[in-house]
């Protein structure tokens, strides 16, 4: 399956990760890992075959199987991460063939390309990518906030109120703040996080085309990181809080 990558590329980054995994920084560097090898697959264009909408579905598909599948990892090794990453891309193609196959049931090709945005833009998948990588996620957002000169959340705000506030319209009260959050990580996640911390210095809002408003959303986001239910609300409840009902005229 990684016939179509650059071999060398894929053992040097196994490699030079394992050389710095220790006990103390294993969710890290596991976590630096995991986006540098989901952005070589995208480099080498691993679901090019794939409909458009599907390509962004795929790649942070399979950065949530490849967190999943290394947290039951006894022993980490050259071999074994390599077998995962097969593994895991043979799964995100078996999923994605299952839904062109059920896209096919439709003729009319209008509702063929609706379908595909529909399944592209699936927050559920971004959301528990957001949880597993949010370490990765909270640097970028911080740097952004940085580059803008956007203060940092009151410390005051709890997690809780920041999680009510995510609900609510952003600026140009188009979505919700989460919607809009979660359209910009599905959007960047397998570019800019997928470098290591140190190779994004060229990270910036107006790079991204995003607004301070949508900085402000992001940061709502990372203020929800540390709750104990985070993964449930967002496993659960997070079609119900980014769908906001517009006026009708």
């Amino acid at each position: 399956m990684l016939d179509s990558i650059d071999s060398s590329e894929i053992e040097k980054t196994i490699e030079k990760a394992l050389s710095q995994i220790k006990e103390d920084t294993i969710k890290k560097e596991t976590c630096i890992l995991i986006y540098k090898l989901t952005d070589i697959c995208k480099k080498a264009r691993m679901f090019a075959e794939m409909p458009g909408p599907l390509k962004n579905l795929a790649y942070n598909a399979l950065s949530i199987q490849l967190f999943q599948r290394t947290a039951c990892i006894n022993k980490w090794n050259k071999s074994n991460i390599i077998s995962i990453v097969n593994k895991s891309i043979n799964h995100i193609k078996l999923v994605i063939r299952m839904i062109v196959d059920l896209a096919e049931e439709l003729h009319d090709s209008d509702k063929k390309e609706a379908f595909y945005n529909l399944m592209g833009e699936n927050h559920i998948v971004m959301a528990n990518s957001y949880v597993l990588g949010s370490d990765s996620f909270n640097f970028i957002i911080n740097k952004l906030c940085k580059e803008a000169s956007i203060k940092q959340l009151n410390h005051n705000l709890s997690a809780e109120k920041a999680l009510a506030m995510l609900s609510m319209q952003n600026q140009i009260k188009m979505c919700s703040r989460l919607q809009r959050a979660l359209n910009i990580l599905m959007q960047y996640s397998s570019t800019s996080i997928a470098s290591d911390k140190n190779e994004i210095s060229d990270l910036n809002a107006t790079k991204l085309k995003i607004s301070n408003d949508d900085i402000y959303s992001l940061q709502l986001l990372k203020q929800t990181s540390n709750l104990d239910n985070m993964s449930d609300f967002l496993g659960n409840s997070v079609y119900k809080s980014i769908y906001i009902k517009t006026k009708t005229s």
